[in-house]
């Protein structure tokens, strides 16, 4: 009899640790599990993300003119950058092909679209589409990450970073997924090494405030 209840006391630890529901996410990148884990899902409210991806977006196809090349004959600001090309008719190679200034000081070279869905980007890699999109300054790019969109992050959200040292100065790198174990959510938290902003952490799997800034 004491046998018994021994034997029944421990099936009854067994369930507890090993019969979580598993909220999951979806190994993309072959990163890992990117989604919150289950003691998390249930118990922990979520912060709603400024910025998360809820579903997927096709980019243009088509690119518009670049610096120096415009449908009325005129052209752009950016006609006296500088650079290995001065003018769209010398970018060949590539899908719309264009002569583009860079962000932070003109240096101009020749970009072309690397996709226009999240599925030319390979196991889950994200086609960020270039902006702004009218002037075709920037072209599509594939970027990578531990998600493409809220649902591969189970009970979390699938949102854009910044790199850890340059902030905006480098655009955005990349998508991840906010999990529990997040210190931060949104940049308005990150104001303790004056005003910063909330990013992923690789090292540590989590989304962190950071204050290191690159001037442009």
């Amino acid at each position: 009899m004491r046998n018994s209840r021994r034997l029944a006391l421990a099936l009854v630890l067994f369930w507890t640790l090993f019969s979580g529901t598993d909220c999951g996410g979806t190994q993309l990148n072959g990163q890992g599990d990117g989604g919150p884990e289950a003691d998390g899902c249930a118990s922990a409210a979520m912060p709603v993300p400024t910025n998360h991806r809820s579903t997927t977006l096709a980019c243009p196809t088509t690119r518009p003119p670049g610096i120096n090349e415009h449908a009325d004959g005129g052209v752009s600001a950016d006609s006296g950058s500088t650079g290995p090309c001065t003018s769209d008719s010398q970018c060949t190679s590539g899908d719309n092909a264009r002569c583009t200034p860079s962000e932070h000081n003109g240096f101009a070279t020749c970009e072309s679209d690397g996709c226009s869905t999240d599925g030319d980007c390979g196991k889950g890699g994200v086609c960020a589409c270039g902006l702004p999109a009218s002037t075709g300054r920037y072209p599509n790019v594939c970027l990578s990450g531990n998600c493409r969109v809220d649902s591969d992050c189970g009970c979390g959200y699938c949102s854009p970073t910044y790199g850890a040292s340059c902030g905006a100065y480098g655009g955005v790198i990349g998508y991840y997924c906010h999990t529990p174990k997040d210190e931060c959510t949104n940049d308005d938290q990150c104001t303790e090494g004056g005003p910063g902003y909330c990013g992923y952490q690789a090292m540590t799997n989590r989304w962190t405030c950071f204050y290191s800034f690159c001037a442009g």
